[in-house]
């Protein structure tokens, strides 16, 4: 009997497995059950549930796409890189599968194709700012970086408080040396929002290494109390606490980092530094008492009056 409307996913899949036991080429029960299937986030039964439709089908633009997305999401990038192409070929100007195809190919590693896909995009939606900051994100994996500024400030151009550009071209700006750049950047991230933890702890980094420990230390802290899960914010902090010879606090926060990020090599990096710095002052401790001699001892009945 067909499930009454509203009803729950599992109900209707069940219904179109029996409908198709009765009928097995009905095509529209195959795409239904598929459909259901995804809305069970079953991946693996969708993804052949989309393969039995374009079994039945095997012309079916929508299956394609769906299958394409699903495979994405099950990591299966080749494949569904092969379909969104096999799609675009039929559908050159399918905008959400050229979308969807670069989003892929990013999360695939192929940069270069990605890249050239959102380029596509920004060409024919040049008002869509998405598609610029994609790019920006994909030229900055590749050194471009007179590309990537050049798409984060034409994103800025459009949307003068876009806060995800701001960030971007501050750390841009830090990576080329420019702090005070960087600074104007993060403050504009922070007028629309003073608790966003990326920019404070941007701020905090410049402090840091402009060695104002003071406004480093208290910024950095700030981040920790609000997010103590936040690895580069410990991370940060123990490297201000170090700068100041302030060696169990640093040692302390370390330990932190290291249970957010187990076997950091940062982590171990610094602990090294630190243990080797106490050693240097250990030994150089030990020799200066061999030189002089061991304390003498303080008989306050014969000083001197």
């Amino acid at each position: 009997m067909r499930p009454a409307s509203g009803a729950p996913p599992q109900d209707w899949v069940a219904y179109y497995d029996q409908r198709l036991a009765a009928y097995p080429g009905d095509l529209a029960a195959l795409k239904s059950r598929a459909y259901q299937q995804a809305q069970l986030n079953d991946t693996p039964a969708t993804i052949q549930a989309y393969r039995q439709v374009l079994a039945q089908s095997p012309d079916d633009m929508g299956a394609k796409r769906e299958l394409a997305r699903h495979l994405a999401r099950d990591r299966q990038y080749d494949e569904s890189i092969r379909l969104y192409q096999g799609v675009l070929a039929a559908s050159p100007d399918d905008t959400d599968s050229l979308e969807y195809l670069s989003r892929v190919q990013g999360w695939a590693g192929q940069d270069r194709e990605s890249l050239a896909g959102y380029q596509k995009l920004i060409a024919s939606n040049p008002s869509a700012t998405a598609y610029p900051m994609e790019a920006a994100r994909l030229q900055l994996r590749l050194q471009d970086y007179a590309g990537a500024r050049q798409a984060l400030n034409a994103v800025i151009a459009a949307e003068p408080q876009n806060r995800d550009a701001h960030v971007q071209l501050a750390r841009l700006d830090m990576m080329q040396g420019n702090r005070m750049g960087a600074l104007q950047h993060y403050e504009e991230a922070l007028k629309q929002d003073p608790k966003d933890s990326t920019a404070l702890l941007g701020k905090a980094q410049i402090s840091f290494y402009q060695g104002d420990m003071a406004q480093a230390h208290a910024v950095a802290s700030e981040v920790v109390a609000a997010d103590p899960n936040s690895f580069d914010a410990v991370l940060l902090l123990a490297s201000i606490e170090h700068a100041q010879h302030h060696k169990k606090k640093s040692l302390e926060l370390l330990d932190r980092a290291a249970t957010l990020s187990p076997d950091n090599s940062e982590v171990a990096a610094m602990r090294r530094r630190i243990r080797e710095e106490s050693a240097v002052s250990l030994r150089t401790s030990a020799s200066y008492a061999r030189e002089i001699g061991p304390p003498s001892r303080f008989d306050p009945t014969r000083a001197l009056p």
